[in-house]
């Protein structure tokens, strides 16, 4: 059967090869629509762009295919003779080219339109794109074990099954979305665009699918960026890789004159506490953030291997290692747990993601190399989980082993890795460069993964814009960061001397050096501060640092705001607790029966969300939510149950504003802000501008993501407010 397997794996990529030049051209004509389009990026500045898809068949391999849609941004070039189109290929896979514009990099992508228009590519089943083959919900590791290979793997399998499952019932052939495909679909679009050539400019996966698309089309690549090389064979990373990281900070920290004495042998340091819990799993009492109730975590020895592993190509993480490290050898394993209890209950990567790596596959002689190393490395394999194992939910074709043959090609390459990137490490540019003998490698002394490999230096900048221009370069360049990478102090252990104010840095600053908590600390006791520091950034895109000052959303905290209230309220005889909602809001379903008291208590039988996600991103008057709220069933009869209800709340904040004959607002500044000295809080409008309010960011592998958009309209008086430390305080 195995060989069977593999005659039929050559099969299918001589077809999809021999037909797919037909299917392209039926792709290219007529498919492309671009419209006038206002660019926005994180700090809120605007460009003009244009906003373009291209349809593209589906699967190449199947004449009938139905069409697909690839998204992207074109940014226009600067220059009055522009070169050829460069397209942006983000990692991942999964990433959007189109979101990755909007932070960090969209100084370089701006830079880049010196040479060319410059477009930002979400590629086939990502975000911008359709479909997007993004799969529900999270995965549900419990916290009474220590998490196994095996126990990830069998949930990683449970939960891409229901996605496969969802996607194929509406039609989708997921057996399409590989990097073949992905290749012709760029062809497709230099086509489509009228484009002698292209450039391709990618990072991370981004170069995996750059060298599949220059092996399929490479005399229409004019010259490619690759940073963080992930080769074609290189999908299923090695276990070396880790441990050869492992070393090289090992050399660094012994560098350390301070460090080197707490944690003399960083090898020896990690096997004794991966022994100590392999012997022993250990239980770290938490607070469940949904239920703000106590709760155990049970660590092992792969909730390490499987938590470091996934964050090896990240500085932040880097840097914290050894202080972590040391504080579990003492005992302290507070930090594992918190980051574990997250962690079992992460997002499911989109379809997209698994199809791909699942496609690209690996070589037999790499897989026979991973199952040697991993018995002998601190970290196994654990940087690859769930892979390979998830594949067997989608059941995808493997590419063959001619998409894993190293690729040869005279385009001019510029290849980009970091020494400290335990992801994609410089050898693995190395192994390529091999095939491109007109390239040039910029190794960049101590960058890590992601925007170390463009931003830690101007010098990166200055490469890609003298490759970009043709300049002769070496075939090796060695700079190092702007700023050094430097560790995290190792502080001496605690004692009974030691200020309660130091023992609170020592525990909040792991975690926000490893990017893991952003915001403000403020403690007090006996009615005096003693503690208040600002940690991280407020907006990462444009490199604003939290303040003491910074306004928060506080979610929740804006209800007891709404007790207040109505509480005063209460005692000016405006409105009463036994008050009917149909006394205020005549036609509300069920008024009659649902008191004021009710709302208060949570035990209205209002639902706690009464709209889809999509509409909470619309802007809402308190009355327009109220008509909202009218719509949705409630979840028992009223009185009968309790639900916490922030809905409820909204109704409730309704309600008070016809009693009172005020506004929302106006009732907050009077009753709450005024008495309570809270001079540096305010209440949502997406109409107005909220001076000095962070950003919302999710924390991705590959580093920070835009928090999904939400207008807190439809929250007010249950989530609206945005305030500071000191004035919650």
């Amino acid at each position: 059967m195995k060989h069977l397997h593999f005659i039929f794996n050559a099969a299918f990529i001589f077809f999809l090869a021999t037909n797919s030049n037909a299917l392209s051209a039926q792709a290219s004509k007529g498919n492309l629509t671009i419209e006038p389009y206002v660019f926005e990026n994180a700090k809120k500045e605007k460009v003009p762009a244009e906003f373009g898809r291209l349809k593209v068949p589906e699967n190449r391999n199947k004449r009938n295919s139905k069409m697909i849609e690839v998204a992207f941004v074109l940014f226009k070039s600067t220059s009055k003779s522009p070169g050829n189109p460069i397209v942006y290929l983000a990692g991942g896979p999964g990433g959007s080219g189109i979101g990755t514009a909007k932070f960090n990099r969209f100084k370089l992508f701006m830079a880049m339109r010196e040479f060319g228009d410059v477009i930002a590519l979400d590629q086939r089943g990502t975000q911008g794109s359709k479909p997007y083959l993004k799969c529900d919900g999270n995965v549900e590791l419990p916290l009474d074990a220590p998490l196994t290979r095996e126990s990830v793997a069998n949930e990683a399998i449970r939960k891409a099954k229901v996605c496969a499952e969802k996607w194929k019932a509406t039609g989708v052939d997921i057996s399409a979305f590989n990097t073949v495909e992905s290749a012709d679909d760029i062809e497709d679009l230099r086509k489509a665009l009228g484009a002698k050539k292209i450039t391709l400019w990618g990072i991370s996966y981004g170069t995996h699918l750059a060298l599949a698309t220059i092996r399929r089309h490479g005399k229409y690549i004019d010259r490619a960026i690759l940073a963080g090389v992930e080769g074609v064979d290189d999908t299923l990373k090695l276990p070396s890789y880790t441990q050869n990281l492992i070393v090289a900070l090992d050399k660094r920290l012994k560098a350390d004159t301070e460090l080197s004495k707490k944690v003399p042998d960083l090898t020896e340091l990690i096997r004794s506490v991966h022994e100590k819990l392999d012997e022993k799993p250990v239980n770290v009492e938490l607070i469940d953030p949904n239920t703000k109730k106590k709760t155990e975590v049970v660590l092992g020895k792969f909730d390490l291997q499987y938590l470091f592993a996934a964050f090896s190509g990240s500085n932040e993480a880097q840097a914290i290692m050894p202080k972590i490290y040391h504080d579990m050898s003492k005992g302290d394993f507070s930090f594992l747990g918190q980051q574990m209890q997250r962690f079992r209950t992460r997002r499911v990567p989109s379809m997209m993601s698994i199809a791909m790596d699942c496609a690209s596959g690996i070589s037999g002689p790499r897989a026979a190399r991973i199952e040697a190393e991993k018995r002998t490395t601190l970290f196994s394999d654990a940087v690859n989980m769930p892979f390979p194992e998830i594949c067997k939910a989608v059941n995808v074709p493997d590419l063959g082993k001619s998409f894993r043959e190293p690729v040869k090609s005279t385009v001019p390459v510029l290849f980009i890795s970091g020494t400290l990137d335990g992801r994609t490490p410089v050898s693995n540019a190395e192994f390529a460069q091999n095939g491109f003998k007109n390239s040039t490698h910029l190794i960049i002394d101590g960058a890590g993964h992601s925007d170390p490999l463009f931003l830690s230096t101007p010098k990166i900048k200055e490469t890609m814009l003298g490759f970009m221009r043709g300049n002769r370069l070496p075939s090796k360049i060695e700079v190092e960061m702007e700023k050094p990478f430097r560790f995290a102090p190792i502080r001496a252990e605690s004692s009974p001397a030691n200020s309660a104010a130091k023992k609170i840095d020592d525990f909040i600053e792991p975690f926000a050096n490893a990017n893991h908590f952003s915001g403000v600390v403020l403690a007090s006791r006996n009615g005096r501060i003693i503690y208040e520091k600002a940690f991280g950034l407020a907006n990462v895109g444009h490199n604003v640092p939290n303040r003491i000052d910074t306004k928060f959303g506080i979610a929740s905290i804006n209800k007891p705001m709404t007790s207040v209230i109505l509480l005063q309220l209460i005692a000016s005889g405006k409105i009463g607790t036994r008050d009917k909602l149909s006394k205020y809001i005549p036609d509300f379903p069920n008024g009659d029966k649902i008191t004021i008291g009710m709302l208060g208590k949570h035990r209205s039988g209002i639902k706690h969300r009464v709209m889809p996600a999509s509409e909470e991103t619309i802007r809402y008057t308190p009355a327009q939510f109220v008509e909202k709220a009218k719509r949705s069933e409630l979840a028992f009869e009223p009185g009968t149950d309790s639900l916490y209800s922030s809905a409820g709340y909204a109704v409730l904040a309704r309600t008070l504003e016809i009693a009172s004959g005020r506004s929302f607002e106006e009732l907050l500044k009077e009753y709450v802000f005024g008495p309570a000295k809270m001079n540096n809080s305010t209440d949502f409008d997406s109409a107005k501008i909220i001076r000095n309010a962070a950003s919302c960011y999710l924390l991705e592998t590959e580093g920070y993501s835009a928090a999904p958009y939400k207008d807190y309209t439809f929250l007010v008086g249950a989530g609206s407010v945005f305030s500071t430390a000191r004035d919650i305080y």
